[in-house]
């Protein structure tokens, strides 16, 4: 069957049988959205759960087993309950704002009860309350960028001699030099390679803003109107609006990246037979001779321990704005009235009126058979059985006759004259005799 906004099946039903008993835990409609009712009498048994239905009764009684009628709105869908949002919704590298959460499902609203019987007996509730609107959905945090790449240290090619450059911006100095100038020694050369420098710090992502909260769902409309007396226990009939979903909360906002150190520069320095370990710029002032340090003003050089860190940042992300809120469902209709019977049959089907003057008729021919039955057989079981359905015969006639008033002529004369006939009958079969166990 296809879904609907209260996770029912579409389609009308129409039930019309004498009793008609709805007990809780189940659905006897089989999800039908609309059902219209035609009995003598409904016996609501335990809470009976039809969410956001359309139901019409027309019966001479409704008998309450402590029944509940609840035709409140399903619940609300999405409703998210994670106060946080799911990992696809963070920021990543690619697109480091966080994404907005999904708004909550909206509330369902309450169904509609129209209710127009001869009397209420026992305790009945009909409920028709709006369903409360879903939660809204965390919005995703924005991105948190990794520390900026570090630079890579200083490359030499080659160590000896040493034709091209480094990767990374490597110096090659190479200078012969004669024993005065070297102070004894041959200096074959000095080579220093810079640090890549290290990478910039990145701005945060955007907090994502948090899902909207579902509408609260409205209130239905219950109807109950009776024509005898006010019922000893007076039905409670509850039809409310429903309050919206909390809105999802914002995401956090992504702090601002650090940046990347420069990488390490390094300096070589040879002698006759060449030496390879490299050296830290301090190690080299305090080392070299003043041949070594005059060759490293003359080439506009000065080792340092690393190339230049990334640029820093201060920029996080942005907050977002708090999302907007949700409206409240609206309160529903509730009517209780008393109704005179011929104004409730003016407003009823004639298949209806038909339904009372068929069942009457049925009860009243089975309940003198029975009865007869039954003295004959000296059966007081039978004839108490024959008995009972006399008088909901009579019962049956009498509504027929309160409902036809003056607007079906036929149909109360005949109920006039069956009544007579049926208090005759009881009057002239008398037997109670003693049960047997």
């Amino acid at each position: 069957m296809a879904e609907t906004a209260n996770g029912a099946a579409p389609g009308p039903m129409r039930v019309s049988m004498p009793i008609v008993r709805l007990e809780g835990g189940t659905d006897p409609f089989d999800g039908a959205l609309e059902v219209l009712i035609h009995a003598d009498t409904v016996q609501v048994c335990g809470k009976v759960c039809l969410p956001g239905r359309k139901l019409v009764i027309w019966a001479r009684e409704v008998e309450g087993e402590d029944g509940v009628l609840d035709l409140s709105g399903a619940p609300a869908l999405p409703n998210h309950e994670s106060r946080s949002a799911p990992p696809a919704l963070r920021g990543t590298p690619d697109q480091p704002d966080g994404q907005p959460g999904e708004a909550g499902g909206d509330g369902h609203d309450g169904g509609g009860l129209s209710l127009n019987v001869d009397r209420i007996s026992g305790r009945l509730t009909v409920l028709a309350n709006g369903s409360p609107g879903g939660r809204g959905q965390h919005g995703g945090n924005g991105y948190e960028p990794r520390r900026g790449k570090d630079g890579q240290d200083g490359s030499f090619t080659q160590v000896w001699p040493a034709a091209p450059a480094g990767p990374y911006g490597a110096a090659l100095l190479h200078e012969e030099t004669s024993p005065v100038m070297g102070g004894g020694r041959d200096v074959q050369g000095v080579q220093i390679a810079y640090g890549e420098r290290g990478g910039d710090a990145k701005k945060g992502g955007n907090a994502g803003q948090g899902g909207r909260g579902g509408r609260g769902g409205h209130g239905g409309t219950v109807t109950v109107r009776w024509a005898s007396a006010v019922p000893r226990q007076v039905p409670e009939l509850v039809a409310n609006g429903a309050p919206p979903g909390a809105p999802g909360g914002n995401g956090a906002v992504g702090p601002a990246g650090k940046i990347g150190l420069g990488g390490r520069n390094r300096l070589f320095w040879y002698f006759a037979t060449p030496r390879t370990t490299p050296v830290t710029s301090q190690e080299f002032v305090d080392q070299a001779s003043e041949d070594e340090r005059y060759m490293l003003g003359r080439y506009k050089v000065s080792p340092a321990l690393r190339a230049d860190a990334g640029t820093p940042t201060d920029q996080a992300g942005s907050e977002a704005a708090p999302p907007e809120p949700a409206p409240v469902g609206r309160p529903g209709q509730v009517v209780f009235q008393q109704t005179p019977a011929g104004a409730l049959g003016k407003a009823c089907e004639a298949d209806y009126l038909e339904a009372v003057r068929r069942w009457a008729e049925q009860d009243a021919e089975r309940g003198m058979e029975w009865v007869a039955k039954g003295i004959d057989a000296a059966d007081s079981r039978t004839w108490l059985a024959g008995e009972q359905l006399l008088i909901r015969a009579q019962m049956g006639w009498m509504w027929l006759r309160s409902l036809a008033g003056f607007s079906h002529d036929e149909l109360r004369a005949e109920a006039e004259q069956r009544l007579p006939e049926l208090g005759r009958f009881m009057r002239a079969h008398p037997f109670a005799p003693t049960l047997t166990p």
